[in-house]
């Protein structure tokens, strides 16, 4: 099977922008230029979680959609793991597609924690988890960017 090796290669998974910094591409059989990353989807989509909840960038609608389907979460269990009484709000933020959330910058807050909390991730970039909940961090559209040694194929 012929591969090749791609530097800074895009990809979206679940509608979020990635950036893999160097990547093996296999070629999909029986084409001509067709090729797919060689990494483990299950390391993938558990980076792109664990991303979210550690990049000082406010998160977008599709951003929210993600992390709750990943906690294989109900829009209503969702709420109220965030205190919401109803599930009006989380509708309200995933709607939102690609555009910003604009969700209060202490909800976006306790939820990346909820969402540390979740995979047990025990390094809290405390200044930036400060900067979020008084709502200094402004709202940056920029793919996550991994590195290819976290995704390598199982």
């Amino acid at each position: 099977m012929k591969t090749k090796t791609e530097n800074n290669y895009k990809m979206t998974e679940s509608g979020i922008d990635i950036i893999i910094s160097s990547v093996q591409l296999k070629k999909v059989p029986g084409t001509t230029d067709d090729w797919y990353p060689a990494i483990n989807q299950q390391a993938l989509l558990n980076l792109i979680f664990k991303a979210l909840a550690e990049t000082p960038q406010r998160l977008m609608g599709l951003h929210i959609k993600y992390i709750r389907k990943f906690m294989n979460r109900t829009q209503e269990e969702f709420a109220k793991d965030l205190s919401f009484t109803s599930p009006k709000q989380i509708r309200t933020w995933e709607q939102k597609g690609r555009n910003p959330a604009d969700i209060l910058p202490i909800h976006e807050a306790n939820l990346k924690l909820l969402m540390m909390d979740f995979q047990g991730i025990q390094t809290l970039n405390v200044k930036n988890h400060l900067l979020l909940s008084r709502g200094k961090i402004p709202h940056i559209v920029a793919p996550i960017k991994l590195e290819e040694k976290e995704l390598r194929q199982a």
